[in-house]
């Protein structure tokens, strides 16, 4: 998660686990599913000209044990006859899948709650985590803790749980809660990625900048293909406010190292590049990069681009970003 203020960081993400019948479904085909919000059925994979996409990542989770996925909210770009495009909103993730294989996102708490009434208590955990995840996205937290508590007291084991707990409890600014959530997560899966990302920002967002930096560091170690590991120690490298974390020459090496993973297209990546540039006091670099962050970052968020816009005309200026200190508590 985010911690206040940030803009450099990676999202959190959280899991979904859940096999879907036919309520709730997206009208078969036609222009009036177009642009409609949906989550897909368990066990839908997403394919392009016959070849797969994605699967939501169940394959790996299956390899721990426990049949979660990755949770996702898509739009229908496109409907063709019985198939529609989706496109993730917070993933570079598209591909094909058949009408019936999503569920209309705002019949989705419905659908789990019904599901709830009818299936044996052993087989509810993952429908808990799936309507939390709902929650979740609808930033009704409390509503998700309660039900991410109700998903493991039946799974205690559930890594993916943990760290949505986490995910809810830091959107509260329960910042301990959701370090020992996240960090209960990263014990039971070690190379958890995801919890290391986020356990990092719920550190930054408590001050406890070293310990971010050690998370954002061992995700690179186990992941070193991993943009948002080298990404996100640059970041606080390079706009930490506390002025012994900063490192502009660390912070230029780990933010390239990002930009070529993401192949120059992403634009935090590019963005925590400008910001370390600034760092050393190549302004001229600064303003370049983040001209070209502003012309990558899609139109469908205005804050977010004037939050862009804010740092570039900070760099015109010749000075450098710092991030807000948090507050004390």
């Amino acid at each position: 998660m985010k911690p206040p203020g940030s803009i450099g960081r990676r999202a959190a993400v959280v899991g979904l686990a859940v096999a879907l019948g036919a309520t709730g479904a997206v009208a078969r085909g036609g222009d009036d599913s177009k642009g409609k919000r949906v989550i897909t059925r368990y066990g839908t994979i997403l394919k392009d000209g016959g070849k797969i996409v994605d699967d939501e990542g169940r394959g790996k989770a299956l390899a721990t044990g426990h049949d979660y996925r990755i949770f996702r909210v898509y739009r229908v770009e496109r409907a063709e006859a019985d198939r529609l495009l989706l496109v993730a909103e917070n993933a570079a993730v598209h591909g094909w899948v058949r009408s019936h294989e999503v569920i209309a996102y705002d019949k989705a708490i419905d659908y789990f709650t019904s599901e709830l009434r009818v299936r044996s208590a052993a087989d509810c955990a993952p429908l808990y985590n799936a309507r939390g995840n709902v929650y979740l996205d609808r930033k009704q937290f409390d509503e998700a803790i309660a039900d991410f508590d109700a998903a493991l007291r039946i799974d205690p084991k559930a890594a993916v749980v943990h760290n949505n707990r986490g995910v809810a409890r830091a959107a509260l600014k329960e910042f301990d809660r959701a370090i020992a959530d996240y960090s209960e997560a990263i014990r039971l899966d070690p190379r958890y990625t995801v919890a290391l990302n986020n356990r990092a920002a719920a550190y930054v967002a408590s001050g406890r900048y070293d310990e971010a930096i050690a998370d954002d560091s061992e995700i690179v170690r186990i992941d070193p293909h991993n943009a948002w590991g080298y990404n996100n120690r640059a970041w606080i490298w390079a706009t930490c406010p506390e002025s012994k974390y900063r490192d502009g020459r660390k912070a230029l090496e780990s933010s390239r190292r990002a930009c070529e993973l993401n192949r120059w297209q992403n634009p935090f990546n590019l963005g925590t590049l400008a910001a370390a540039s600034a760092e050393v006091g190549d302004f001229a670099a600064a303003v370049r990069w983040q001209e070209r962050a502003l012309a990558v970052l899609p139109h469908t968020d205005p804050a977010r681009r004037s939050r862009f816009e804010a740092r570039l005309a900070l760099y015109r200026r010749g000075q450098p970003y710092r991030e807000t200190a948090p507050a004390a508590r």
